[in-house]
Parts: structure tokens; sequence; C-alpha cells
């Protein structure tokens, strides 16, 4: 414990030659702009951090209008203004982040700008911008990745992830895309291979497993997908993709029983997912509950028209229900949908 000397202050009473009133100097703080500036900046850093987007944002609109080359409030306020979907002043706002201070950082954060607006093509001329300055920038490659493989151009999304992985090894969210890549491209074994190497690095996460199941499943390795999607529901039990995916394994093996379980977990979780209810109609057709199958293909089809396949299988349903117009009308719709198996079931079929 520290010890304070203690100072005895002794006052003694003066001499009253001149009667005088008591008075206070008080120190004049003086803030020059800079210093203002600073100040509205650091409040926009805290509004920033609890999430009060607007507010930060007029606080670095503050700092601004007293020091104009602020770049770091230009930068924060774009990114706020991103928080609140005002993308179009966000990109303003990081330009004249670039002209003040330019960076790699500038042009990738426009890039996630238009990423957001789903303009691909000027999310990657940015990302490009972003590594003409910065060749090394692991996390441009990884997104300009995503961007390429949202346009289907597998092989430059496949070049962008190998150089997302080569300037950061443990990026586990490259080689999970990497192997979403690889299946597109038929390379199944490099997509078990990059998908339990995204587990490793990232075994919280329960969407890297389902994605593995899928892998293996693909392959044809139905109990080790199992297994892949069993560790993936243990972390979320509400994760109805993977009971849909699971039970496409139980259907594979012709346990109907855990099939039929998943499914209906699924659709309880989620009574809009109509893949749920076209894998449960399979089901129902393998028990022979033909009209339980056709129910489930109308539900199916009302929540997603666009599923030919839905339609191709309604038609075999009904064909078992003997009504052979609605079966000719689901099989002529799914060959109008380019569905090619529903081309011979039509085939007697009057257009």
């Amino acid at each position: 414990m520290k010890h304070y000397a203690c100072m005895l202050l002794l006052f003694f009473g003066a001499p009253k030659i001149h009667a005088q009133g008591d008075t206070i100097v008080q120190a004049r703080i003086i803030e020059d702009e800079n210093q203002l500036a600073n100040k509205a900046y650091n409040d926009g850093i805290e509004k920033m951090n609890g999430k009060q987007f607007q507010a930060a944002i007029d606080a670095f609109s503050q700092a601004i209008q007293l020091k104009a080359d602020m770049h770091l409030a230009y930068f924060n306020r774009a990114i706020c203004k991103m928080d609140v979907k005002q993308f179009d002043e966000a990109i303003v706002d990081f330009q004249k982040t670039n002209e003040l201070n330019p960076s790699a950082e500038n042009a990738f954060y426009i890039g996630q700008v238009y990423q957001m607006k789903d303009d691909k093509q000027k999310a990657i001329q940015h990302y490009s911008n972003a590594l003409a300055l910065k060749s090394d920038y692991a996390q441009v490659y990884y997104y300009r990745g995503g961007m390429y493989f949202q346009l289907d151009s597998m092989q430059l999304a496949l070049a962008d992830f190998n150089q997302a992985i080569q300037y950061k090894s443990d990026y586990g969210y490259a080689f999970n895309d990497r192997a979403s890549t690889k299946l597109q491209l038929n390379d199944l074994n490099g997509a078990i291979e990059d998908y339990k190497k995204a587990s490793q690095l990232h075994p919280e996460s329960p969407y890297i497993l389902n994605n593995l199941g899928s892998a293996l499943r693909k392959k044809g390795l139905f109990k080790e997908a199992i297994t892949s999607y069993n560790k993936a529901l243990m972390l979320k039990k509400d994760y109805a993709i993977a009971l849909n995916n699971r039970a496409s394994c139980f259907l594979e093996l012709n346990d109907l029983k855990n099939a039929t379980s998943d499914l209906n977990q699924a659709i309880e979780i989620d009574s809009k997912y109509s893949l749920a209810y076209v894998n449960r109609a399979a089901v129902f057709y393998k028990l022979k509950d033909y009209k339980s199958s056709e129910a489930d293909l109308t539900k199916a089809i009302q929540m997603d028209p666009t599923n030919g396949y839905a339609y191709l299988n309604r038609g075999i349903a009904r064909e078992m229900l003997r009504d052979d117009s609605g079966a000719c009308s689901d099989w002529l719709q799914a060959k109008k949908m380019g569905i090619e198996t529903a081309k011979s079931y039509a085939g007697h079929c009057a257009e």
C-alpha cells in the first residue's frame, strides 16, 4: 500500500490593508480545428464500434467538415455507409480516400461495395485494381475467385483460390471454396481433400462439414458422407440442408425409415424447403404411397415452379395413380424446361 505524505497547510490572517473580493482565474482551453476534427473522428469510431452507424456517419462528417483531408474519416464513413446500404455514397467516400491516400485496401473495398450491389464485373475490375497495387493480397484473390465462381468461370476461380492459398496457407474458406470449384470441375478427390483441410482449419463450421458430406455423397461414399453430416448436425441441430442431404444418403442405402425421419425434420424446420419435399416424395414413391408423393411434389412446384425434375417426378407419380392426362401435362412441362429424361416419358403425349 502506498503512503502519501500529508501536507499541513497553515493559514495566517494577513493584515487587511485593502479589502479585495475573491477571484478565480480559469485557464482558457483553446482547441484548434485539428483537435476538434480528431475529437469528432474519435466519437465516430466509438459510435461505429457500438454499431450506431448513422450517428457514426454524422460524427465522421463533422470531422471532415473541420479537416477536409482526413482520409481515415472518409474511409470509416464509407464502411458505415456500407452497413446502412448507402452503397453509391460509400463508393464516393472510398474514391475520395484513395485520392488522399492511394492504397490497395481502398480498391478492395470499392470492389466489396460493387459485390454487395451484385455488380460482379465491376467488383472484379476493382479487385484487379487492388491486386495491381498489392500482388500478394490473399483476401482479394479469394473474393475475386468468388465472383468468377458465380459467373461460372471455374478455371479463373480455381486460379484465384490457388493464389489466395499460396499467399495465406491457413486460409480455410479459400480451401472450402476451391473445393466447391473442384466439385464443379468434377475433381471429386481434390474437392474432398480441400474440404477436409478446410474443416481442420475451421472445425466449428457445420457448413464445411455439410459440403464435405456432399462431395463424399457424389463420389458414392454414402456412409462416410453420413458421418460428415452427423458432425455438421451436432454443431447445428436445426440445419435443414444437412438433414435433407443425409436423407439422400439414407435413400441411396434404401434406409427409408431414417430418410423419412430426416426429411420430416427438415420440413419442420423450414416449411418452404422445396427440395426436401421433392426428396420426401421419392421416399413415398418407394413406399408405393403415390398419393403422398404427388402431394409433396405439388407443394415443391408451388414453392419453386422452375424445378423441372419436380414436374418429371410428379408425372411419374400421376402415371401410377392412372392420371394419364396429368402425367402428360407434367412431362411436357419438364421437357419444355430442358429435362432430357422427360422426352422419353412424353413421347406418346400430344403436345
